[in-house]
């Protein structure tokens, strides 16, 4: 899968090895509007992402869990003020 790297292609090129996978996380209008979400804002935690486009925390979590299991997004945990939280960034 190649991505544009500076962040203002339109387009995505997807191989035969990850194809499927990836087909499966663009399936979704939710998924599509985090997509563009990060690539327009950049990096968010889970519940920015959710706040941002009006979701319950729990559709968030779990649609960036698809994400970032088809290779879409990126993410990161590090230490919050309690507990810890999920960084995630466009790829």
């Amino acid at each position: 899968m190649d991505l544009p790297r500076n962040g203002h292609g339109n387009h995505l090129t997807i191989n035969a090895t990850d194809g499927l996978e990836v087909l499966k996380g663009l399936s979704s209008r939710v998924r599509i509007n985090i997509l563009k979400l990060l690539h327009s804002r950049g990096p968010l935690n889970v519940n920015e992402i959710s706040d941002a486009l009006s979701l319950p925390q729990s559709t968030g979590a779990t649609n960036v869990q698809v994400l970032e299991s088809c290779g879409l997004i990126r993410t990161e945990t590090v230490k919050a003020t309690k507990g810890q939280q999920k960084i995630c960034a466009a790829r």
